[in-house]
């Protein structure tokens, strides 16, 4: 039994005056939930009672996940232990270990600490330092560091913890996020050593498009000690006691550009309690008070960055110049280690490059404006170990001057590095083709997360666009344990938001692109927290943003006509070139723009679409009454869409286009009576027009997928997935691809109007791989049974495909859905979790002919469904059977 408190075990920084239990059982015994019970203490013995914060009882209830609490108030840094007991149907009861949970700042006044800066105008990142004298024995000791810069903090020398890039990036005027750090470990009675050292990180680069980043640093930091009988004891170093250095190592950092790191200049124990003996009194100077930053303190409460692996390069090539180029075998984020033996002053230049060209010389076109280079600088003295602090890269290639010996095995490593978030899904099936596909989308989803959800890691962007993000979350949310970083993200899309207009931006946190307000094609703020709900029963992020939903769409009322927005500035973004498909080879995006699906037709559907969310998500809420408006909402600007974009004698949307058709048909724009008609002319689009090519940009590539599949073109669908010329997710594979492109394009051309959009690693056309668990192996959520409590398992089977195996680690357990061909027969092996329910249904030729095994027992034959204890018969379908099932593992055989 697995208990989970805001989705951590043993969580540190719980802030929230309301925590949320969730857990689940790893196996399937009992199958169903009969009630639970939910101890909170103060103590970790929890036989003593007078030490209960919160004892719920016994409560009948079969629900295991986002329980609230509700006992007593909570008081700020202080540990509490939790404990769940679970009773099934046959009073069978489990019980968990006793976990701790380690409150945060939940009164905020309890932020006193001054705010510090570093005069002057100085690139090199500042190293700081303050002495803390400890008399008193202690238990526990946390620390925690607010600043809009990176950081790594030290306590005596040693790395308070082993996360990288801290803090996450925010509007810090906004949002200001502390990481709550045990360092009793390093902490000592007597004399300390606090260090903190400052990298510019994205103040640096904020709302600014200048070559270099801007020289800006503050801190604010303080640390509490817990004794044996709870007592607490602050320390709250501020002004005149905290100093601080340029002369260290690190003579330069962007995050864009890289960094510069001169090894001479390392001063030894300046962060240390004996430094006195080692110390230029000269290069030190104090740190000044600062205005205090405006946002608001929290928690981070999302997965840290880590570097989360390390790997040799697959190959190394010397070139001409005498410089080597390590080719890492895939396409990452993150950067190298680098470990040499040299002499005194011998520098070391590290560029990073997506592309190489023929000559393995890197090809630097991707990441536009950003240098991306590493110097090392050695002081020769031994072997010498070189990773960057604050800085990442998106590369595949690392080209390497100043060696003067061929590289050992172990000179460069890759070091991927990224939000350490958890993997829940598996996937594979019988087309290799599928599964690489499978693997590159991930590694490109994964590789885009650095505390937000980013378009690119390699070029000066990197931002959180809610655009791509439409398409992109749900996908993402069937492979990871996004739940954390989605939460957080949704305050920094609500930190955008006008006070005035209640306009939203393109990007969030808003920085460098991404104009004001968002384009109405985004349907992120609402589906985004809605499919969030769907796979957690995660009802908060619905309330924490549902007034930000309310003035937004407000704003669009406001700056509409008969229900069609003023402007839309993206639409289907970046179609591919060729012919006269999408894109119109000039203009913004380097021709991004559709030519051929209006963008303003993709807003009004898609404003339609989000009024319809809204109204879900108010009935979950308990407001009926918007509900019902936004329902009618939805219906007017639906009306209006058939009035400006509608051929209705001739059955097709704006051009008669691929994408135009798909996303009315995605969010049911088309009359109900038309919907076959309309479909039959995408369908020609796709099949005879285009030979199982797509015109669709990164919105209407995942629509069109999702319409296919949902409307009987399984096939169409899977020869479209399987597709290897140009334009196709496969042609970037033929090409080498390890990462999906921004651009259908494969862009070499640095004269080319593309070339400002020539990405290798960019999620927003990954968000075709919802089709892996969604449609392939038929994994769906049920809207009216969250968190998986009511499994809906549907597979679509293409005939060019044998087998599927899928798997999904749920909040709930996992859920599994596999399928294949043997002879005469389909063969499905499905997996319900513990306390849940399933729906499966199963695919048949002829409902008349088919018969259907459970197992060894025949539960359906000539068009009825026999008794079974294990599967209930729900309904035939015109080319499914329905059974619905309890929690466990079932296999059905379906003849062909």
């Amino acid at each position: 039994m697995r208990v989970f408190c805001e989705y951590i075990e043993n969580p540190i920084g719980i802030d929230s005056v309301k925590p949320r239990f969730s857990w689940r059982m790893e196996e399937n015994e009992g199958k169903e939930q009969k009630s639970y019970r939910i101890i909170v203490s103060k103590g970790k013995d929890l036989s003593k009672e007078d030490a209960y914060m919160w004892d719920s009882g016994e409560v009948v209830s079969d629900q295991t996940a986002n329980i609230v609490y509700d006992g007593k108030d909570l008081e700020s840094v202080t540990s509490y232990y939790y404990q769940v007991t679970a009773t099934d149907t046959k009073d069978r009861s489990k019980t968990s270990q006793v976990q701790e949970m380690v409150t945060g700042l939940i009164d905020k006044t309890l932020w006193q600490s001054a705010w510090l800066g570093i005069p002057g105008m100085g690139q090199e990142a500042p190293m700081c330092r303050t002495e803390l004298r400890i008399d008193q024995d202690f238990q526990k000791a946390y620390a925690f560091v607010v600043t809009p810069n990176y950081y790594v903090l030290t306590i005596n020398g040693e790395r308070a913890t082993d996360t990288v890039l801290n803090n996450a990036n925010t509007d810090w005027n906004k949002t200001l996020p502390y990481l709550m750090m045990d360092v009793t470990d390093l902490v000592k009675k007597g004399d300390n050593t606090v260090g903190v050292h400052l990298g510019k990180g994205w103040i640096g680069l904020n709302m600014t498009v200048a070559k270099e980043d801007l020289p800006v640093f503050f801190l604010s930091m303080q640390m509490l000690l817990v004794n044996a009988q709870g007592e607490k004891t602050w320390f709250r170093p501020g002004i005149g006691v905290w100093e601080y250095t340029q002369k260290g190592p690190l003579v330069y950092d962007s995050i864009y550009h890289g960094e510069t790191y001169d090894a001479r200049k390392e001063i030894p124990h300046w962060n240390m309690p004996d430094h006195k003996e080692y110390d230029k009194k000269e290069i030190w100077a104090r740190m000044t008070e600062a205005e205090p930053k405006k946002g608001e303190i929290c928690a981070q409460l999302l997965e840290p960055i880590r570097v989360v692996d390390r790997f040799k390069p697959a190959a190394v090539y010397h070139l001409e110049d005498g410089s080597y180029t390590f080719d890492m075998g895939k396409n990452i984020a993150g950067w190298v280690r680098l470990k040499i033996a040299g002499t005194t002053g011998q520098t070391i230049e590290m560029s990073f490059a997506e592309e190489a060209f023929p000559d393995h010389s890197v090809n630097k076109l991707s990441i536009r404006d950003a240098k991306a280079i590493d110097t090392y600088i050695l002081k020769g003295e031994g072997t010498e170990i070189y990773e960057p602090d604050f800085t990442f890269h998106g590369f595949r290639y690392v080209n390497v001057k100043g060696l003067t010996e061929e590289p050992a095995e172990d000179t460069i490593t890759g070091c991927l590095v990224i939000s350490d978030i958890k993997k829940t899904s598996t996937f594979q099936c019988s087309e290799e083709l599928l599964n690489r596909l499978y693997e590159v989308a991930s590694r490109t989803e994964e590789t885009n997360r650095h505390s937000i959800p980013t378009d690119c890691p390699q070029r000066d962007e990197r931002l959180g666009w809610t655009n791509d993000m439409s398409v992109r979350n749900e996908c993402a949310l069937y492979n990871y344990d996004l739940v954390k970083l989605y939460t957080k993200w949704m305050r920094d899309i609500r930190d955008t938001q006008g006070v005035v207009s209640g306009a939203l931006s393109d990007t969030a946190p808003l920085r460098r692109y991404g104009p004001t307000p968002m384009d109405p094609i985004a349907i992120t703020p609402a589906n985004l927290p809605w499919n969030v709900y769907c796979f957690y029963g995660d009802k908060r992020i619905l309330e924490e943003n549902y007034d930000m939903n309310v003035r937004w769409l407000k704003y669009l009322e406001r700056n509409s006509e008969d229900g069609v927005v003023f402007s839309s500035h993206m639409g289907d973004w970046a179609g591919p070139m060729c012919g006269t498909h999408a894109a119109d080879g000039e203009g913004v995006g380097g021709g991004a723009v559709s030519t051929i699906t209006p963008t303003i037709l993709v807003a009004t559907a898609s404003v339609s679409y989000m009024y319809g969310l809204m109204a879900k998500i108010a009935e979950v809420v308990g407001k009926e009454k918007d509900a019902d408006t936004f329902g009618k909402k939805a219906e007017e600007i639906r009306q209006s869409f058939l009035r400006h974009f509608y051929n209705k004698e001739e059955k097709y949307c704006g051009k008669n286009s691929q994408g135009a058709n798909a996303i009315a048909l995605y969010t049911e724009m088309i009359p109900e009576e038309d919907r076959a008609a309309v479909l039959e002319n995408m369908v020609k689009d796709i099949v005879e027009k285009n030979d199982y090519h797509l015109t669709t940009g990164n919105l209407c590539s995942r629509y069109i997928l999702e319409v296919l599949f949902q409307n009987g073109y399984k096939d169409v669908a899977y020869a479209i997935l399987t597709q290897t010329t140009y334009p196709s997710w496969g042609f970037m594979l033929e090409r080498g691809a390890t990462t999906i492109w921004e651009r259908w394009e494969e862009v070499n051309d640095p004269n080319s109007i593309l070339a400002n959009m020539a990405s290798r690693n960019h999620p927003m056309y990954g968000a075709f791989s919802i089709c892996f668990h969604k449609y392939l192996a038929g994994i769906l959520v049920d809207e009216k049974h969250p968190a998986f409590r009511n499994v809906k398992i549907r597979p679509y089977i293409p005939e060019n495909l044998d087998f599927v195996n899928a798997s999904m680690d749920t909040i709930s357990g996992v859920v599994k859905s596999c399928w294949k061909k043997e002879g005469n027969a389909l063969i499905f092996d499905v997996e319900i979790p513990y306390n849940c329910k399933g729906e499966i249904a199963l695919p048949v030729a002829d409902p008349v002919t088919t018969e259907i095994r459970l197992r060894d027992v025949n539960i359906y034959k000539n068009g009825s469904s026999a008794d079974s204890k294990e599967a209930q018969y729900l309904r035939t379908e015109k080319d499914r059977v329905v059974y619905a099932v309890t929690a466990g593992i079932y296999r059905f055989v379906v003849s062909r």
